[in-house]
């Protein structure tokens, strides 16, 4: 805490303003990085899930559609005796013996019972159909059918590694529903994730399908390993939970079918992490950029601010000393400065000129007349200066420095009045004008409140009866190495009985001082050190109501209450 009360105790306050907001800003800028790299992140994840949500959606589509297809084409080769028998007549057969049992079934059912052409209009029908195999348990090799041989040929042997979304089917006999072979489908593998194909390569997700007895449909082949896709195939075929370390690698998508058909999705997080590490990068780097230029831009303007500054210090401080025709040169200073130089200016010429024309004069003449003689001049020339500086600044545009002066000339109108009583109204804006000066000196430091009801405004009083104990709050209580002091009056009417509460949060007064502090207000005379103005003021308050009484409660580290307790008559 030394350390940065240290770092932040300069010479001006200007430069204090300008560590300030460099740490403000630099805070500001951080954490709006910080925060948008958080939420894009998170709408980058969002995005994420959501495209795998219709990727998904796609995939269920596709593959409820390529169901319904498979169906058809079964149907349309397979799906009635007839046409079963004619798909093994194709495979026992040879090809002129297949004609002329065709020819036959022509003449007697008037349909062209041609597996070729049947195969055909498959591939007609359905765009996205790459390849047909079919075969019987009781024929060996199988037939197989493709758009560039849509015909169909025999092969011999087994059938090959399936390329595509591969969806099969048993073949039944029609009556006794018993499997005889098998029948497979393969659809392009593009057409299954739709438009949606090209991002899921970029973003590096794995789409699957897998049948209701867990042997892999379908796969796109982008980042799984061997071992991982031997992992989720153990996985979908025993029906258990997909394997935690692949749930720490890749975000999981699953979904099953009614009919046992389970759709997959995995997306690489490392991929994702590493863009959105990107992302945050180039925020990071767009702030610390910003930030440098700000504190850059800031260190420029504070720095002219404050040699601008030092050239006015420097001038009061040599009419301080005694050398009235020094002057600020206005032509090095800028905006509200140039108004307080040219002010400054007038009054040190004026100040030469009053001293040269009459205060030199004077002190020649005896000490009365001098004495006499100041004191009527010196308060209407402090007067007369303080209107014209605070007319000028007005003039100017600079409010808060004619507030400041007209203040502080009230403060001076009112202590030299010859006035004894006042209203309360007068006390507290007297009070008012005396904290707002001292709010000037240390800005953000000090907070005032000054209230009353309407009714007791017009109360009268003895001059300076609430102003003493203010002050008293000023010399003793405040800590100024704080920024929350706090000073407030409120006056009421409690039961007939008007109170004036002085209430400050400062340092408060230790036990055996504020019992002494009681114990001396209660007698008829003696002094109070550091406490006169109390004293004289519970003093003249009974003088002027002799039922008054003066009461002062403090709780040391946390604050002093002094409360005025008056009985009108």
């Amino acid at each position: 805490m030394n350390k940065i009360r240290k770092f932040l105790k300069k010479e001006y306050l200007i430069n204090q303003l300008m560590q300030l907001y460099s740490i403000l800003l630099t805070g500001v800028i951080l954490f709006l990085a910080v925060s948008l790299s958080i939420l894009m992140s998170y709408s980058n994840y969002r995005s994420l899930k959501g495209q795998m949500d219709e990727l998904s959606f796609q995939m269920e589509n596709y593959v409820n559609a390529k169901g319904q297809a498979v169906s058809n084409i079964y149907l349309n080769l397979v799906g009635t005796p007839e046409k079963l028998d004619n798909f093994r007549q194709y495979l026992l057969l040879s090809p002129a013996e297949y004609f002329n049992y065709t020819d036959q079934a022509w003449q007697t059912y008037y349909q062209d019972f041609r597996f070729s052409n049947l195969l055909q209009s498959s591939f007609a029908n359905y765009p996205d159909l790459e390849t047909l195999y079919l075969y019987l348990d009781e024929v060996s090799g199988y037939v197989t059918a493709d758009r560039t041989n849509s015909s169909g040929k025999k092969m011999a042997g087994q059938l090959p590694a399936i390329t595509g979304l591969g969806v099969q089917r048993g073949i039944l006999e029609n009556y006794s529903s018993k499997r005889i072979g098998e029948f497979v489908a393969v659809f392009s593998g593009d057409a299954v994730l739709g438009n949606l194909v090209d991002y899921a390569k970029d973003k590096q997700i794995e789409s699957l399908i897998y049948d209701d007895q867990g042997t892999e449909m379908y796969s796109s082949s982008h980042i799984l390993s061997n071992e991982e896709k031997r992992l989720l195939q153990e996985n979908m075929s025993e029906n258990k939970p997909i394997a935690k370390s692949l749930t720490d690698r890749y975000f999981v998508v699953k979904k099953t079918q009614p009919d046992q058909t389970k759709l997959l999705l995995l997306a690489d997080r490392k991929t994702f992490w590493r863009e959105s590490f990107i992302f945050i990068a180039e925020i990071g780097a767009a702030a610390m950029m910003l930030v440098l230029i700000l504190l850059l831009s800031l260190r420029k303007t504070f720095h002219r601010y404050s040699k601008q500054i030092d050239r006015i210090i420097s001038v009061t401080q040599q009419v301080g000393d005694g050398n009235l025709s020094a002057q600020v040169d206005t032509n090095k200073v800028q905006g509200e400065l140039k108004d307080v130089a040219n002010a400054i200016n007038f009054m040190v010429s004026s100040l030469n000129q009053y001293i040269e024309e009459i205060y030199v004069l004077e002190i020649k003449q005896k000490d009365a007349n001098m004495h006499a003689l100041q004191a009527q001049i010196n308060p209407h020339f402090l007067y007369n200066t303080m209107e014209y500086i605070r007319m000028y600044a007005l003039a100017q545009g600079q409010e808060e420095l004619a507030d400041v002066v007209f203040a502080f000339a009230a403060l001076l109108r009112n202590n030299t009045s010859q006035e004894k009583v006042s209203t309360l109204k007068n006390e507290l804006l007297f009070c008012e004008k005396y904290v707002y000066l001292y709010q000037m000196r240390y800005p953000d430091q000090i907070a005032y409140n000054f209230s009353a009801t309407p009714d007791l405004l017009n109360l009268e009083l003895p001059k300076f009866t609430i102003q003493p104990i203010v002050e008293n709050y000023f010399v003793h209580g405040i800590d100024y190495t704080r920024n929350n002091n706090a000073i407030s009056v409120r006056v009421k009417n409690v039961a007939g009985e008007i109170w004036i509460e002085v209430i400050d949060n400062g340092k408060g007064i230790a036990p055996e001082k504020l019992a002494e502090l009681r114990a001396k207000i209660q007698e008829s005379a003696g002094t109070l050190p550091h406490s006169i103005g109390l004293k004289n003021v519970a003093e003249r308050l009974e003088n002027y109501f002799p039922s008054a009484r003066m009461e002062i409660d403090s709780i040391q580290g946390k604050g002093t209450t002094v409360t005025l307790k008056i009985i009108p008559e």
